[in-house]
């Protein structure tokens, strides 16, 4: 594989191919066929044509045969049949999916458990810090804040929602002014 490391991009399309013709474990189906609403044709599987089109009459038949009205009709209303049996079949198995996820996930972690109630006094994570330039100056905390109200065992609803407000108004001012305290 050594040898192959400059020449990466010219596997990017066989990988490409493996990828969205292989049904994924989620959807039990391949994108090519959700997209397409068929399996692909592998180049080891093409038979030979049998048709011969040996002069322009043929090739016109042909393409008057391809752009007819009713055949383009019956090829949308077939497609339109498997997308809408299809399509809740794909739904289900991602739902039945994301079951079991968050299965193995309650099993490995524990139902999650909020220590906090209402009234509680908190410190709020400064997440503006992370995204600007000079975060070194600004504090990783803010607060604290009195918790308002708990929505479920994981979240609770966002502090004095007043004094979160004046808190992120206060930092950018003092970014926008310059003065730190």
């Amino acid at each position: 594989m050594k040898d192959k490391e400059d020449r990466w991009d010219e596997y990017i399309e066989g990988a490409l191919f493996a990828i969205n013709t292989n049904p994924s474990t989620t959807t039990k189906y391949s994108p090519f066929y959700l997209l397409f609403g068929r399996n692909p044709r592998f180049p080891f599987e093409a038979e030979k044509s049998e048709i011969t089109l040996s002069d322009s009459d043929d090739i016109a038949q042909l393409i008057q045969d391809l752009s007819n009205e009713v055949v383009i009709r019956e090829y949308i209303e077939q497609t339109s049949r498997l997308k809408d049996t299809l399509f809740p079949l794909v739904e289900s198995n991602i739902q039945k999916a994301q079951e079991k996820q968050k299965a193995q996930y309650q099993k490995k972690k524990g139902p999650p458990v909020c220590q906090f109630k209402a009234g509680d006094t908190v410190l709020l994570r400064n997440m503006l810090q992370k995204t600007k330039k000079g975060h070194k100056l600004e504090d990783l905390w803010l607060g604290p804040y009195e918790i308002a109200e708990i929505k479920n065992p994981s979240t609770f609803e966002p502090f004095n929602k007043k004094g979160i407000e004046t808190a992120i108004n206060q930092k950018l001012k003092t970014v926008q002014t310059g003065k730190y305290n």
